[in-house]
């Protein structure tokens, strides 16, 4: 299960069903706190139900006949925000819901979709809320939108949804549209990773993820109320009985929901498509993939990789997955999606101009287990994650940490010492490397073993220390997302990426440890100025 909590003020989050519905804005609404939130873990199960699967909920079908009755005949809240004398009917589109569940069981929600009168640009939902008693609480979702705005998302423009999406409970009794004095809603996104149950993914043996939106309702006054047991239910601030704010005390004011189309689809594709620059920047048979509704839980991911991704690496992935939709999704990420935060002098080497102090002893390559064991990252077996570039430094010491604290931006990449570090610790000797007109390409560590300072050189050791590459792709198969990803798939051993263009790309490419196709920082296989050749030298 992963987990993360984001802000939702652009078309990164919202985008995984953008296309709601419409209605005008309310003139009374609760106020909106766009801002994370101190949770607990709070995981959640996720699916796709039609009316047959909640037919027997006797508490929420009455629910639901209530508020479709008063959409139909009430004149007053709900059913007139328009501020217009005339009569306004809404249907709730009961055939399918979205139904999202806390894996302890104390908490779910349905979130259903409203056909609404035509000409306003609001996107909207209803989303019915467990209560302890066995009840439901019924929420409106908005994102407010002008003309503009509404056609910008549709042309796959980010648009800046700051202070634009609220909530709001309805009392569907009287269809009124209502706020508790002193409280607020708090907004987070959770990035929820789970096995595949909903529609649109490819089997139950793999897993997917989706962003489920948790309202956490906080009211002032109550006296530093504490954490809840639920996310994003708030946390107090003050003591005694003064002045506190309260999340108070459950899941009763979490009010979880992912958006829907009235029709219960996703309208994901269709940004999707104009997010790649429109249908004729696309084949056929990709335009004909994204608009698989089987396809939509991977086109709602795809569509979430903006704005941190660039065309060019969502189209790799999206060949990826066309090719094989088996692939899990932290691998699409780590392969295609990722980018470094790091970037290198403008050094131009030319392997073929490296040369060693001593003569290279050839050796076999160390064990899989040694080099891993070895190689500097953070995390247990399973969950590795890569160990940030300041500790790598600090690890070795030497004078490699004195140049990194003296000149860090020419010291962001850690890569080729982790690969280094890995090498030296599991047996393996590194010579000097020296490059005519710069000087090394190696530096003491405080343990006087030589680090490599880049990929190519790190490369070009690779190659004259062990021989070919167990895998290898060079050129125009380099940069073939499906080649890509076949090459990596289930591959252990030690990872390395060279870059057409150190000067386009910011860097000249990267070392990792892979695991079972998984580098533990990241593949990087769509840098700017495309690849050079990617290899692995397997371990056993």
């Amino acid at each position: 299960m992963k987990m993360k909590i984001n802000h939702l003020n652009k078309i990164g989050i919202l985008i995984l069903g953008i296309s709601l519905f419409f209605f005008t804005a309310c003139e009374t609404e609760n106020e909106v706190v766009e801002e994370n939130l101190t949770t607990e873990k709070q995981d959640y199960s996720v699916d796709k139900i039609r009316f047959s699967e909640f037919e027997n909920n006797t508490k929420l079908v009455q629910t639901l006949s209530e508020l479709n009755a008063s959409f139909k005949t009430k004149k007053n809240g709900l059913a007139n925000r328009s501020n217009s004398s005339e009569q306004t009917t809404y249907e709730l589109n009961t055939d399918e819901a979205i139904y999202i569940e806390s894996n302890d069981g104390t908490h779910h929600s349905y979130t259903f979709s409203i056909e609404a009168e035509e000409g306003n640009y609001d996107l909207e939902n209803i989303v019915l809320s467990s209560q302890e008693n066995g009840t439901y609480k019924a929420y409106l979702t908005t994102y407010n939108l002008t003309e503009q705005e509404r056609t910008d998302l549709n042309n796959g423009v980010d648009v800046d949804l700051t202070d634009k999406s609220s909530i709001q409970e309805i009392d569907y009794n009287q269809v009124n549209l209502y706020s508790r004095s002193g409280c607020s809603f708090e907004l987070v996104t959770i990035e929820v990773t789970y096995q595949c149950t909903i529609d649109g993914c490819w089997d139950p043996a793999w897993t997917t993820t989706e962003y489920i939106h948790v309202w956490a309702e906080v009211c002032s006054g109550g006296g530093g109320g504490g954490s809840g047991d639920g996310s994003g239910s708030g946390s107090g601030t003050g003591g005694g009985g003064g002045g506190g704010t309260s999340g108070g005390s459950g899941n009763d004011n979490n009010i979880p929901t992912i958006p829907m189309n009235p029709d219960g689809t996703s309208a994901a594709p269709s940004f999707l498509i104009n997010a790649l620059g429109g249908e004729s920047q696309l084949t056929s048979r990709q335009i004909s993939w994204i608009n698989n509704h089987d396809n939509d839980a991977l086109v709602n991911l795809l569509l979430n990789a903006f704005p941190t991704s660039n065309s060019n690496a969502i189209t790799a992935a999206l060949s990826a997955l066309m090719n094989n939709a088996d692939i899990p999704w932290e691998l699409i990420e780590d392969w295609f999606l990722n980018t470094p935060d790091y970037t290198e002098p403008n050094l131009n080497i030319d392997p073929n101009n490296i040369t060693y102090d001593t003569p290279l002893i050839q050796q076999e390559l160390p064990s899989f287990e040694d080099f891993v064991d070895n190689f500097p990252k953070r995390g247990t077996a399973g969950n590795y994650s890569e160990m940030p570039t300041t500790n790598v430094y600090h690890m070795v010491g030497g004078s490699l940490l004195n140049s990194h604290l003296n000149n860090p931006s020419a010291y962001s990449n850690a890569c080729s010492i982790r690969g280094s570090r890995g090498l030296l610790y599991s047996g393996i000797s590194i010579p000097v490397l020296n490059y005519p007109g710069v000087g090394q390409r190696t530096q003491k560590g405080g343990d006087n073993n030589n680090y490599i300072l880049d990929a190519v050189s790190f490369d070009k050791y690779m190659r004259d220390k062990f021989g070919d590459a167990t895998h290898e792709l060079t050129g125009t198969d380099a940069n073939d997302p499906v080649k890509v990803a076949n090459l990596l798939s289930g591959k252990n051993g030690i990872y390395v990426i060279i870059n057409n263009s150190h000067i386009q790309a910011g860097y000249s490419g990267h070392v990792d440890a892979i695991i079972n196709g998984d580098c533990i920082s990241n593949a990087y296989t769509t840098p700017t100025g495309g690849v050079k050749s990617i290899r692995i030298w397997t371990l056993n």
